[in-house]
Order: C-alpha cells, then structure tokens, then sequence
C-alpha cells in the first residue's frame, strides 16, 4: 500500500466528514475541475482488449464520488464558469466541476443517469469524427491491437520498432511504449503509421469486440444537451496538436465547434486539448481557440484554478483514475495540492 494510500485512510477515517468539508472551505477562491474518461465495470482477469488506463472509475466508484461531491462540495455548471469569467460573478466556495474527455458511450449509458441522478451538471468533451461510429478511436485501436491481437510480433518500420507480443503484461507494455512514440512525430507519420498498423494487422483483430470502444451517437449527445449536460470540443480526429501544420489545426479547432453546434442546436463555448499536457499545445494553438470563439479551454495539468480565473484557456484539471478508492477520492478534493494521479 502506497504511503498515500495510507494518509488517505488516516484523514477519512480520523476526521470527522464535517470538519473535513470545513477545512476545504476556508480555500474558498478556487474551482477543482474533476477529468473522466470513462465510466464502466471491467473483469479483473486481464481479458479487457482495450486501454484499461481509460476508465476512470466502475459505476460504484463513480456513484459514491458524485454522491461525495453532492454533499460536501457545490457542483457548478460550464455556464457559471463562463458567467465568472465574463461578468465577474463569484463562483460559490467549494466549487466543483465535472468533465469527461472522448465521447465513448458509457459516457451516456452509466455516468449521464448518475448525473442525473444527483442532479450533477457536467461538461463532456467529444471528438466529432467518432461519433455515430462503431469504431475505435484511433488510440484505443492500438491498444487493442497490442494487447489482444494474434499476430506473434508488431512491426512499425517508420518508427524504427519491432515487438515480440507475449503475456498480457507485455502486450500492455508495447502499447506505452508505441503510444508514446507516437505522439512525439509528425501527425502525418502518425497517419501513416497508423494505416500501416492497420493494413498489415486487421486480420488479427476481427475477434475483438468494438462494442466495447463504442462512441456516443448524435441523438445521445443531443438528448444529454437538453438535459444539464455541455457538449464541449475535443477536435474532429483527437490529434495530437502539437504536431499538426497550421491549416490542420485550424481544422480540428472550428470544425469541430461548427459540427456540435449544428447537431445539437447550441452553441459550443468549451475546448479540450487532447492529451492536454503541457507539450501538446501551444500558445499559437490556444490563439487559435480563442479566435474559434471558444470561452474556455481545458489542459490536462493536474491542479486547481484561482478564483478569479486569470487564464480561462488553461483550466487545470484532477484527473480520476480506477485505482481512485473512496477514501483517496476524499483526500484528492481535500488537499490535492497532496493527493493526485
């Protein structure tokens, strides 16, 4: 058991709810903006054939820390944040807010009724390309070509890479380290590698089950608009922005926000960076966002923000893994200058 881990029991178990909840208050000029990806029950015998690392929490977990936040801390919408940012309105103390990056549809099947349920607003962030799709997205494909395809080894000549495809753990492996080889290259070698994977691999991928890596459809994203969700942007094709030419990022920037916009009838004031750390996009991409007519735009940079918000195109975010036990949960929206993962 992590040290931590530890800590975390300690302060849950020897604090009483209430002081807890107290000590939180006195930060009150700060928003904690909670990032998901997705919400599902997986089997814990290693036979998921896709990135386990997406899944943020099971529908237990994720019942028990919108049913914490509910209680002890104040949920606020994308529309108070913008009403912050722009009329100066103080957000309440202890304010939280909720988000989810992707679009898979466990997204609408088991994380929107417990929304729902708590009456809980949120902010879901979607590739626009994927949806209505029954395919992968491009990096949950790799995944499930590393860990479950048939083939005995991975050969990727544009990077330089071969592998030898063994147990589970090893498979795993392959994917971190292929992942991360490719997102520090050319989109368009990213591109090319991809259709490389793809021409000489797809016969050992067709037992893979794609419904497990299942985007939303546009009647799901539409119904969840009218319903205390924001549909944000998380680009047309989730590349890594970084490393796209000039024109390209124009594109995934105010196509994505025009295709939201006309499927759901609203309009689109959030972005989301894909990967969102701090070498995937730069100021002229941030530039580009808020020329794209964007109020806000979220990084995946752990932290909370200072109220008043001084840049509204860098939000920081807490990012909830599976491995998130209730206690740790408590302790990450207690002191997360503390706790994270």
């Amino acid at each position: 058991m992590r040290k931590k881990d530890i800590l975390a029991y300690a302060l849950d178990y020897g604090t009483p709810k209430s002081l807890a909840s107290t000590t939180r208050s006195l930060f009150s000029n700060e928003l904690m903006i909670l990032a998901y990806h997705r919400i599902i029950n997986i089997a814990a015998d290693n036979s998921y054939p896709y990135d386990s690392e997406l899944i943020s929490a099971s529908l237990q977990q994720f019942d028990y820390q919108m049913a914490y936040v509910k209680k002890h801390y104040n949920p606020i919408s994308e529309a108070q944040l913008i009403d912050h940012i722009d009329n100066n309105i103080p957000l309440p103390p202890k304010s939280v807010m909720v988000t989810f990056d992707d679009g898979f549809d466990d997204n609408y099947h088991n994380a929107f009724p417990i929304l729902q349920n708590y009456a809980i607003p949120a902010t879901m962030f979607i590739a626009t390309s994927y949806i209505d799709k029954n395919e992968p997205i491009w990096f949950d494909w790799l995944a499930s070509l590393c860990i479950a395809g048939t083939m005995a080894s991975i050969d990727v000549p544009l990077l330089g890479k071969k592998y030898l495809t063994n147990d589970y753990s090893s498979r795993s492996e392959i994917f971190k380290d292929l992942i991360v080889q490719i997102r520090k290259t050319d989109n368009d070698i990213r591109l090319a590698v991809m259709e490389q994977l793809a021409s000489d691999y797809a016969s050992s991928m067709t037992h893979i089950d794609k419904s497990m890596s299942r985007f939303m459809t546009w009647n799901q994203v539409t119904e969840m608009s009218r319903n205390n969700i924001s549909i944000g942007s998380h680009t047309v094709t989730h590349p890594i922005m970084s490393q796209l030419k000039n024109d390209s990022i124009h594109f995934e920037i105010i196509e994505s926000k025009r295709v939201i916009e006309a499927k759901i009838g609203m309009v689109v004031n959030s972005f989301s960076y894909p990967t969102g750390q701090s070498a995937s996009f730069t100021p002229q991409i941030t530039a580009a966002v808020v020329t794209a007519g964007y109020k806000v735009a979220h990084s995946y940079i752990h932290g909370v923000n200072k109220t008043p918000i001084q840049n509204p195109y860098a939000l920081n975010r807490m990012h909830i893994e599976s491995h998130v036990h209730n206690s740790y949960f408590n302790a990450m929206l207690l002191l997360p200058e503390i706790f994270r993962d």
